[in-house]
């Protein structure tokens, strides 16, 4: 999996909608919502296989806003960062 800083995960990109992730990835294996004090809301949905969870913002008209991934599998510049202390990695 290649992370690419602002853009995405392999073929995951910001901005996408709801539908792209999902005909993109599949049906999250876990959905969860969150409404904060200000009566914005957000989306979360996880995929157990990938180590990865796509967020959705109210803001941002529920597209897809940020990206996590805890995948050890996971490239950024030829090198596996999960898992690494920051001294190693840099």
């Amino acid at each position: 999996m290649e992370i690419k800083p602002l853009i995405g995960v392999d073929d995951l990109m910001l901005g996408m909608s709801r539908d792209e992730v999902s005909k993109l990835l599949g049906e999250p294996d876990k959905k969860g919502k969150a409404l904060w004090s200000d009566t914005t809301k957000d989306e979360t949905w996880e995929y157990y296989e990938f180590d990865l969870e796509a967020n959705f913002y109210e803001d941002d008209d529920f597209l897809l806003g940020t990206i996590d991934i805890n995948s050890p599998n996971a490239v950024l510049e030829d090198k596996k960062p999960i898992g690494e202390s920051e001294t190693k990695f840099l």
